[in-house]
């Protein structure tokens, strides 16, 4: 069970990690997520209708709301960050950060301890990931830690990192009551809602409509690969 639980997280990693670089390289990368969470939500209810179904457990409820508006939260704290800042820097932070938080949330709210092992083993996966993120000096090859924590993107970057932590928490008290693949659609449900006054006001109609109609490969491909990393 352990080994697949790894395994599991593994693959999760890579393909969030996928379709989080092709949303970066888009031209319009809010119409981009939007449209691939709106077709996702489509597809994978469609799929769920003919076998498990698409019903939320009353217990689910509060926990999916809370975790809704904190994927909203993500979803915008995200984007301000890849807009103003590189892939390599955002991604790392925010996902490295994640981790830490999750677990102080998790000791806080459902009293889940780590033996001390544990948390260093986090806090080495966290410093790591700060450090592969620093831009290095070609001539001295020297981290120039001070000018990166100066940035605004980082600040972008740690505030998604608090969202990925409190829908963590949430989510793990959601699944408890619902079948994760079903809660699952539930979470893309929310974002393609509680999203749509975010993408429509920031670009125009025009824009939106141009990035599907031009770079439909890549709505297809982010809402296949976040559908299967969140599941």
């Amino acid at each position: 069970m352990q080994l697949f639980v790894i395994l599991l997280i593994i693959a999760t990693a890579i393909t969030h990690a996928s379709w989080n670089g092709i949303a970066k390289v888009s031209k319009n990368i809010l119409a981009l997520i939007w449209w691939s969470t709106v077709f996702a939500t489509v597809g994978y209810g469609l799929w769920l209708a003919t076998g498990l179904g698409i019903f939320l457990s009353p217990s689910s409820l509060i926990p999916f709301l809370i975790s809704a508006i904190c994927e909203t939260g993500y979803f915008v704290t995200l984007v301000k960050g890849y807009l103003q800042g590189d892939l390599s820097l955002v991604y790392p932070i925010s996902r490295g950060s994640a981790p830490i938080f999750a677990a102080l949330l998790g000791a806080i709210v459902l009293a889940e301890d780590l033996s001390l092992l544990g948390y260093v083993g986090i806090a080495l996966m966290v410093v790591g990931v700060f450090v592969s993120s620093q831009p290095i000096e070609q001539s001295k090859m020297k981290l120039r830690f001070s000018s990166i924590v100066s940035q605004r993107v980082v600040g972008w970057a740690l505030a998604s990192g608090v969202f990925i932590a409190i829908y963590s928490i949430t989510d793990k008290v959601a699944v408890a009551a619902t079948n994760p693949l079903v809660y699952n659609w539930w979470v893309f449900l929310g974002d393609s809602i509680l999203w749509t006054p975010f993408v429509w006001r920031r670009f125009n109609f025009k824009a939106n409509l141009d990035e599907l109609r031009y770079n439909w490969w890549g709505v297809i491909a982010v809402g296949m690969l976040s559908v299967g990393s969140y599941a």
